[in-house]
């Protein structure tokens, strides 16, 4: 549809606006802040052009968390907002979460013992460790599920 005549098509572009926006509450309004969860959507693609309403548009993003109970419940409230969303507009809509890697969580004795060597081998001064932990997606992850170790 012409975008002078919008009354005659549904704009995924405003749609997916409002998913964004829905979306961007999840996490401060359901998830109790002493677990660690992040989410963004940093692509949304839809048209071509300045003066025509597409036909389809896309959102992806990212879902990272250490607690397994807080990102799931994070995904049903997303499907809730989508949905409703997509409802109230008349349109269509596909969700799809790929799960890619679990969280990249280190075991504690072996955390203490990369420590130990880092300030033994570095100097007190020069081994550092990370105040808080990164909710980076690592495929080692995959090897602390099945041992102990440190990443």
């Amino acid at each position: 549809s012409h975008g002078s005549t919008p009354h005659l098509a549904i704009s995924p572009v405003r749609v997916a606006s409002h998913i964004v926006t829905g979306l961007d509450s999840i996490i401060s309004t359901n998830i109790d802040s002493k677990h660690r969860v992040a989410m963004s959507i940093n692509c949304i693609q839809s048209g071509s052009t300045y003066n025509v309403i597409p036909e389809t548009g896309s959102l992806k993003g990212t879902l990272r968390a250490f607690n397994i109970e807080a990102r799931e419940k994070v995904k049903e409230k997303v499907e809730k907002i989508v949905r409703g969303i997509c409802e109230s507009n008349d349109c269509e809509y596909t969700l799809k979460f790929d799960d890619i890697h679990p969280p990249t969580i280190n075991t504690e004795k072996e955390t203490e013992t990369v420590i130990s060597v880092a300030k033994r081998v570095l100097g007190e001064e020069e081994a550092r460790t990370q105040d808080v932990a990164a909710l980076a997606s690592e495929d080692f992850s995959y090897y602390l599920l099945e041992r102990p170790g440190v990443f």
